[in-house]
């Protein structure tokens, strides 16, 4: 799950967000306890302007890491309607 979450991320900066994505979801289906997916999800949501569904997302992954910087800082541009 791990190197498919990496994938995801490294596409999600060179190639867009339908192969990152597509990894995101892959990664999750191994390893839905992995707070990092979660919050690759919640980023590819924001960028496709999807607020709702991202910040559903980003809180997933916060019940598995509350303390988690990046889900927290993601959750509140979800909250605020960034896109």
């Amino acid at each position: 799950a791990e190197v498919i979450r990496l994938r995801g991320e490294a596409l999600l900066r060179i190639a867009g967000d339908t192969d990152a994505r597509r990894d995101a979801l892959r990664a999750r289906e191994l390893d839905p306890t992995e707070p990092r997916v979660y919050a690759l999800l919640g980023k590819l949501r924001l960028r496709s302007a999807e607020s709702a569904r991202a910040l559903a997302t980003l809180e997933s992954g916060l019940r598995l890491a509350p303390r988690d910087v990046e889900l927290l800082l993601l959750a509140a541009l979800a909250r605020a309607g960034h896109c």
